[in-house]
């Protein structure tokens, strides 16, 4: 679920996904990432990440280590961490839309650009993947 080549096809004929398809998608958390919460309530993000073949010889001269495996952080702020506990694998993207504006009381627009590019950037980091709603 979390291999990049694991895409499934978009919908319509263009290989396009429509923005209704992609608000309908259900967010699901890689189960390999561990977390961290600290006192305000901001998460710490760690996760495994492979080292492409042409950096491992570089990472082995700097580090002295011959793994192809690297731990990488990500510090959410508190927006980002009210979105990463709201991902609980049976919310659509549209829910969390609509909690995450509730919750800060933002107008729907500012909800859903910041929503969709902050699951978007998890996406492309392996945290997250999509499934259909």
């Amino acid at each position: 679920m979390f291999s990049h080549s694991d895409k499934k096809k978009a919908p319509n004929k263009n290989n396009a996904i429509t923005k209704d398809h992609a608000l309908g998608c259900i967010p699901v958390r890689n189960p390999q990432i561990t977390e961290q919460e600290n006192d305000d309530d901001e998460l710490c993000l760690t996760y495994e990440v492979r080292i492409k073949p042409w950096f491992q010889g570089i990472i082995h001269k700097i580090a002295k280590k011959n793994d192809d495996i690297i731990e990488r952080k990500l510090q959410l702020d508190a927006l980002g961490s009210t979105v990463w506990h709201m991902i609980d694998g049976k919310r659509e993207v549209r829910d969390i839309i609509n909690d995450f504006q509730a919750t800060h009381k933002l107008n729907h627009r500012e909800s859903e650009i910041s929503v969709t590019t902050f699951l978007k950037e998890l996406g492309k980091r392996g945290l997250i993947a999509m499934r259909e709603g």
